[in-house]
């Protein structure tokens, strides 16, 4: 069984990142590295929320390419 409040969190977490580096884009003097690291970080974490939402396992890993896999 899923527990939503575990999917609930990574999206929360997700979101943050997400946010974080759409309104700092926005500056004329963005630091795009560290915008890089929160945009990989978002997408990490979105697609970990999918794997629990759907109840699939995966390791704890920080690949995207085989987090998407799992997906």
């Amino acid at each position: 069984m899923v527990d939503q409040s575990i999917v609930d969190e990574w999206l929360a977490k997700a979101d943050e990142d997400y946010f974080f580096t759409e309104k700092y884009l926005q500056d004329e003097e963005s630091f795009f590295a560290p915008l890089c690291f929160h945009c990989q970080q978002a997408a990490e974490k979105y697609l970990k929320a999918y794997i629990v939402a759907n109840d699939l396992s995966f390791q704890k890993i920080h690949d995207l390419n085989e987090l998407r896999a799992v997906c």
